[in-house]
């Protein structure tokens, strides 16, 4: 019996989920340019992160209407998730 990799399920359901999203806005999206799937979440590496990957990100937060969410700010603890994205909207749209 083949094992089931469901992140590589839920990465397709997403990218479906945010073609959807994006059409109903009046914005469909006209190429996915990159998708990735991660089996825990993602992680920077010790030398980026000694580098200031961090502060890298945080500096483009915002460049070109693009903003850097989820776990990957916050390593992959939810409450820390939920925290990061609401400080990120508060920082930036209030």
């Amino acid at each position: 019996m083949k094992k089931i990799h469901w992140g590589v399920v839920l990465a397709g359901v997403a990218v479906g989920l945010a073609a959807l999203i994006l059409t109903a806005m009046g914005n469909p999206a006209k190429e996915v340019i990159e998708e990735r799937s991660w089996y825990y979440f993602p992680h920077v590496f010790t030398e980026d992160y000694a580098a200031g990957w961090y502060d890298d990100v945080e500096a483009m937060q915002d460049k070109y209407d693009t903003f850097y969410a989820g776990e990957i700010m916050s390593f992959g603890d939810m409450d820390e998730t939920v925290e990061y994205s609401r400080e990120l909207v508060e920082r930036f749209f209030k």
